[in-house]
């Protein structure tokens, strides 16, 4: 359906004095210091009480959630944040990177399993478990700085190498020994 606008010309000529006054401070209702007022007040911060209690309810059981979602598997009392491909892929990083190299994408495709696929699942698969581990380590040591890390490689500029920042290596390899030994 179209809308169409209209308009109608009026001319002072068209309306008609009454000579009656059309505003007044007089006239003009007034809610200040009346109890209406500060019932609407009262009402408005009792809303806005509620508000913030339901959002803090909201948040705290999206939170556990989450780390139920990051405690994944486990059979009685044993649990880990890991799965067995994303310690594989930790281990070979971990050692790579104590020797000093980086971790090519056809080293994590073996490790992986993913070297009979097509290249484009490697790349979503590969992608899919070290996003999981950087966030899943990020959630449970509450780090914003992601353990695996990328550089281009020097030989081939449109291929990644993946390594763990040195700095933080023995921190690493101290907590995948924790989560290895509840495994």
């Amino acid at each position: 359906m179209k809308t169409r606008l209209d308009s109608v010309l009026i001319r002072y000529s068209d309306f008609i004095a009454t000579n009656e006054q059309l505003y007044s401070e007089e006239n003009m209702v007034s809610f200040t210091g009346k109890p209406v007022t500060y019932l609407f007040i009262a009402i408005l911060i009792a809303l806005m009480g509620v508000s913030v209690v339901l959002f803090k309810k909201k948040r705290s059981i999206k939170q556990k959630l989450a780390s139920k979602n990051f405690a994944l598997s486990g059979n009685g009392s044993t649990q880990t944040i890991f799965d067995e491909m994303e310690i594989q892929l930790l281990q070979l990083l971990i050692q790579n990177t104590s020797a000093g190299t980086t971790t090519s994408t056809d080293e994590q495709n073996k490790i992986l399993g993913l070297v009979k696929k097509n290249p484009e699942i490697q790349k979503k698969q590969r992608s899919d478990i070290i996003i999981g581990i950087n966030r899943k380590y990020a959630f449970v040591a509450q780090s914003k700085e992601p353990i695996i890390k990328k550089s281009r490689s020097e030989f081939d500029k449109r291929s990644y190498e993946y390594f763990i920042d040195y700095s933080r290596l023995e921190e690493i390899r101290n907590f995948l020994k924790m989560n290895i030994a509840t495994h």
